[in-house]
């Protein structure tokens, strides 16, 4: 398990995204130490960002070749997400392409796993429906499955909030069960869990070895706030010790862009090196 961060921790500046590209976001995620990350195809994919334009594959081979050149490499990715039965979405066909893209750039970039967002389908009451969700996800994901397969990466199904088909970890189960495709996997977004007030170490327990990718983040318990481990209510010796007790062999992966979104440039670096040293202190816990 080593270290790893979204290089979305570095790209808004002030609150206003995009300012800091993704070759300088990987670049000064490496000068503090970082040499694992996970690539967020979601902010790439805003209007006017690189994943829109005809050259997206070009560029992504660029960002390849220079990661390379110092030492960061991939583990794992972050597509487009997006409400996937909303059929009244006027944006769906390109919403679906930019999925398409992050699947195809995690093969570019060679990163093992993308971490994807299944869909919910409510009923009369506006809850979800469970079995309706359960059978258009799979029907959703299986052409998503062979693309993975032909860009040798594959998808990590995250948990998601309380209103979510993917609010616990049975539900994903099933789905990754039903699915039994080594191409297939559980992301888990400690931060979700929390603000869902799962068991985390009874969710980790049962998921075992289907754990293939981390969101590494904390909050309250009450909403979604990107925080770093020890910001919130987490107990972060637990989730390691767990993590560690049931094998798993991914990586230790901050989505904690909250916490840098609103800052200046000044004093980012000092930030980034201390996040190194947080995440490797509660990685040793």
């Amino acid at each position: 398990m080593k270290l790893s961060t979204s290089i979305n921790l570095m790209d808004a500046v002030c609150g206003e995204m995009g300012k800091i590209s993704a070759i300088e976001c990987i670049r000064r995620c490496r000068q503090a130490g970082f040499r694992v990350m996970d690539f967020n195809f979601y902010d790439q994919e805003r209007p006017g960002m690189p994943m829109n334009f005809p050259n997206w594959r070009e560029w992504l081979h660029d960002v390849r070749k220079f990661s390379d050149q110092i030492g960061v490499t991939f583990s794992q990715t972050h597509p487009n997400f997006y409400n996937l039965f909303d059929e009244n979405d006027p944006d769906k066909d390109w919403n679906y392409e930019k999925v398409r893209r992050g699947i195809i750039g995690s093969g570019i970039l060679g990163a093992k796993w993308a971490v994807f967002h299944v869909g919910t389908i409510l009923n009369e009451n506006g809850e979800p429906d469970d079995e309706a969700s359960f059978r258009a996800n799979l029907e959703y994901l299986r052409p998503l499955i062979e693309l993975a397969h032909e860009n040798h990466t594959g998808l990590a199904l995250e948990n998601l909030g309380p209103d979510s088909f993917a609010r616990n970890e049975d539900n994903l189960i099933r789905l990754v069960d039903a699915l039994d495709d080594p191409a297939v996997g559980i992301c888990w977004d400690f931060g979700h869990a929390n603000f869902t007030h799962l068991d985390q170490r009874a969710c980790l327990l049962k998921i075992g070895k289907r754990l293939k990718a981390t969101h590494v983040q904390d909050n309250h318990g009450v909403c979604d706030e990107h925080l770093p481990p020890f910001f919130g209510n987490i107990n972060w010796k637990e989730m390691v010790d767990t993590l560690r007790e049931i094998e798993y062999e991914g990586d230790f992966t901050y989505e904690i862009q909250n916490i840098t979104r609103t800052l200046p440039e000044a004093g980012r670096d000092t930030l980034l090196r201390y996040f190194v040293e947080l995440g490797e202190y509660t990685m040793s816990l």
